[in-house]
């Protein structure tokens, strides 16, 4: 009979299947955002240093104020997006922020390439950066929403490279 006691209290011991699972999953899930985080910021930061090499390469004395605004509007995001990635706090809200400012900037590009500016026929330093706005809207949203940029920032990058592609014939 203590036998048997002795056994049902070993038993109610031990934490339920469901129970140990979602605490374990939970301690995988932070730890996977982490390494997420981690491994999206190394790339992203290796990106947009190519990226920022390509805009100061095609800055002259005549650069215009909207392309500066565009670089401000871009960097200053992504860089808060790297810190948070790094630090690991924030990561949702800092890559979010990026995500949108990118996408916005991408789909004003057109209205800062002048009809008869030729160098739209380069690759212009914000296209290296769209896979750092897909990679953060990972980051940073519901899946459905990812779905959704993960569709829309390419698209939205096809139209405009397209479109830059069509104004350097005219």
């Amino acid at each position: 009979m203590q036998a048997d006691t002795a056994l049902k209290d070993a038993w109610s011991r031990i934490p339920s299947l469901g129970a140990a699972e979602t605490a374990f999953e939970r301690f995988t899930g932070k730890r996977m955002e982490r390494i997420l985080a981690t491994v999206v910021a190394i790339g992203s930061a290796m990106l947009g240093t190519q990226a920022m090499f390509a805009a100061i390469g095609t800055m002259s004395s005549g650069t215009s104020p909207v392309h500066i605004t565009l670089l401000v509007i871009v960097y200053i995001p992504l860089i808060a997006m790297l810190v948070a990635c790094v630090i690991g706090r924030g990561v949702r809200v800092a890559s979010g922020s990026f995500a949108v400012a990118y996408l916005v900037a991408l789909a004003s590009w057109p209205l800062t390439v002048g009809a008869g500016d030729h160098r739209a026929v380069n690759q212009p330093w914000i296209f290296f950066l769209v896979n750092v706005g897909v990679a953060a809207a990972m980051l940073a949203f519901p899946v459905r929403i990812q779905m959704l940029w993960a569709v829309a920032v390419p698209l939205v990058y096809g139209c405009v490279r397209l479109g830059a592609w069509v104004r350097s014939f005219r």
